[in-house]
């Protein structure tokens, strides 16, 4: 099977509907801009094995508070930290289990890791992107890095 940014698509939007019941679309405008404001949260996990490269989730704050609550069953003033790094890293374990069984070879999924914070950089060393989708979710940006190991040689 041919991986790319329709098949991820498709993946993403079926995993936001399965798991959370929201829909979550394409950006194809680019209207949804992140804004650091409030706060953005990153979710990743890496895949090593036969293809080596990782999947990070990129949201808000207010959007993962949102998408805990609808997760949980809570109100957005009860949900805690915890609860908004539980449901991000769920969704990229979830969508890099997905991505994973569609490369060759056998390959193994990290635990997911989640950054919270208003003035980060996120990066996987040694990797470049190879994929990069943006969606919105509820009137907020969503973006998915589909990043694979880096193979040119270094200087």
């Amino acid at each position: 099977m041919e991986l790319g940014a329709p098949e991820i698509i498709e993946l993403v939007k079926n995993i936001w509907k399965t798991v959370l019941d929201i829909d979550i679309l394409v950006d194809e405008d680019g209207t949804a801009k992140m804004s650091t404001a409030e706060g953005l949260m990153t979710s990743c996990v890496q895949i090593t094995g036969a293809w080596e490269g990782a999947v990070a989730i990129y949201c808000t704050t207010g959007l993962a508070r949102q998408v805990a609550a609808v997760a949980f069953d809570k109100s957005e003033a009860e949900v805690a930290s915890e609860d908004m790094q539980d449901i991000l890293g769920e969704l990229a374990n979830i969508t890099g289990g997905n991505i994973k069984s569609m490369l060759p070879g056998p390959c193994q999924l990290s635990l997911p890791s989640v950054i919270e914070g208003k003035d980060y950089r996120f990066g996987v060393l040694g990797s470049q992107t190879w994929i990069q989708l943006r969606f919105s979710c509820l009137n907020q940006p969503v973006h998915l890095v589909l990043l694979q190991k880096d193979e040119s040689p270094r200087k």
